[in-house]
């Protein structure tokens, strides 16, 4: 019995991006790992215009992507992403959403990309010795660019 061993395409890189969901604007700085067809994202969003409080928010994000197919310069994805925000103190926001999208390379080191998805916006507020949840369909739509190192 033999063991081959398979050479693995890694890169790290920055991506930042524009999205709209149901917190509203968040401008987005994620660190990302590439590992063949795979790509990981974790990182931070800044809520530009949240409904919920008079100042901006500051979240987390990742999201995980798997590449579907690649032609030249153009790629296509699907995957998940999970943001967390908590806008006040008795308040948090959670949301899981299915994503598909596309990345165009424009050199080695420069992309641009855009996704799309749906999925589902958990609100949970807490107040005087109660507990409520809401949950909420949501989509959402992002524009961004990265720097692969």
């Amino acid at each position: 019995m033999s063991f081959k061993l398979v050479a693995q395409d890694k890169s790290f890189g920055l991506r930042t991006g524009l999205e709209t969901n149901y917190t509203g604007i968040n401008a987005l700085l994620n660190g990302v790992y590439e590992i063949n067809n795979h790509t990981l994202e974790l990182g931070i969003n800044y809520n530009l215009v949240d409904g919920f409080s008079n100042s901006p928010v500051i979240g987390q994000n990742f999201s995980y992507s798997y590449t579907l197919a690649k032609r030249n310069k153009l790629s296509t994805f699907i995957g998940f992403e999970y943001r967390r925000q908590k806008p006040i103190k008795i308040v948090n926001v959670q949301l899981i959403m299915y994503s598909m999208g596309m990345e165009y390379k424009f050199t080695e080191h420069i992309t641009a990309h855009s996704k799309v998805g749906y999925g589902v916006a958990a609100e949970r507020a807490l107040s005087s010795q109660s507990f409520s949840q809401s949950n909420i369909l949501t989509g959402y739509f992002q524009l961004g660019c990265g720097y692969q190192f």
